[in-house]
């Protein structure tokens, strides 16, 4: 044990990327019968903070406070868009790689997540488009569709693609990006 204690290293502190607005994100499982929360937990005696998803049934643990049901694992570089399948069975997140105090490796990539109910991790996707120019861009949402087939996701980048959905704001372009997965 003597040994095994003295080979302990202290643990990495991941925390969310520049563009996070620190926002809680809240999404409605289709019964409404749960909702998560995507919000900063900050680190003790630090400025540091990561995301965390936490789910909570309706049933009141004591008037109208909603019961906490599940906290979701670590998930180093989670983001805050967040949004609940509508058949129910899982939360797609957002994870992306590559920058300090996020998820290691695979510079520059983002992933959606998905979580069960009880917040362990149940598998995902990387997104398809080559994002290591996308470092500053920002994922603004995800939605499912009524029937849980297809998750629209909304990528804001600053520079122009012809064929996207551009906007000027003041002297800079941004640039909307919808793309689609099953």
């Amino acid at each position: 044990m003597g040994k095994a204690a003295r080979d302990i290293s202290a643990p990495t502190l991941h925390h969310s990327h520049p563009t996070d607005d620190g926002l809680p994100i809240i999404t409605f499982r289709g019964d409404a019968s749960y909702l998560a929360v995507s919000s900063l937990d900050y680190y003790p005696s630090s400025t540091e903070a990561r995301r965390q998803v936490r789910i909570y049934s309706r049933e009141a643990s004591s008037g109208f406070i909603p019961k906490l049901s599940a906290t979701s694992e670590n998930l180093p570089g989670l983001e805050g868009a967040l949004n609940w399948r509508p058949s129910g069975n899982l939360i797609s997140g957002l994870v992306r790689y590559g920058y300090e105090g996020g998820a290691p490796g695979k510079e520059g990539r983002w992933e959606i997540a998905m979580l069960e109910r009880n917040g362990l991790r149940h598998g995902g996707f990387e997104l398809r488009e080559d994002m290591g120019n996308w470092k500053d861009g920002k994922v603004k949402g995800l939605r499912w569709n009524s029937d849980s087939e297809i998750l629209a996701i909304w990528i804001d980048r600053s520079e122009e693609d012809v064929g996207k959905l551009v906007r000027e704001v003041g002297e800079s372009t941004l640039t909307s990006q919808f793309s689609f997965g099953r």
